[in-house]
């Protein structure tokens, strides 16, 4: 995961959010918990094929359709952090190495990703994540 500038604050460009993608109810639930009471004042946006074409920043600015969540064989898995503080984003990855999920592409919101689209977001970071593989 790319850590990009963060504003004074150490908060996370865009809204108080986390897009997932390509998990399951279960996985989403699992998550969920990941954040403690912190869950509360988030919103968890599961991602849907209608929001490919939109601007992260209003995928994560929306409420969730009541779209079926695109699935890992349609998508990657992927977590996308937003409006949250660095503490915060440190913890639920503590958390999540800790957990039984299985660990998805991370990435946080920025002043520059916010305007990509959807696709575009994921397939430069699957992009990203095979040149790091390499």
């Amino acid at each position: 995961m790319s850590m990009k500038k963060v504003d004074k604050t150490g908060i996370l460009p865009g809204p108080k959010a986390i897009l997932l993608s390509g998990f399951n109810d279960s996985d989403t639930t699992e998550i969920k918990h990941l954040f403690g009471e912190e869950q509360k004042a988030i919103s968890f946006i599961s991602l849907t094929k209608p929001m490919l074409e939109h601007t992260l920043l209003a995928v994560l600015s929306n409420e969730s359709d009541s779209l079926k969540p695109l699935n890992e064989k349609e998508v990657p898995q992927v977590m996308i952090f937003s409006g949250i503080s660095m503490e915060l984003l440190h913890q639920v990855l503590d958390n999540l190495r800790e957990s039984q999920i299985k660990r998805p592409i991370i990435a946080t919101a920025t002043e520059h990703n916010l305007t990509f689209t959807i696709k575009e977001l994921l397939m430069h970071l699957l992009e990203e994540m095979k040149e790091f593989s390499k």
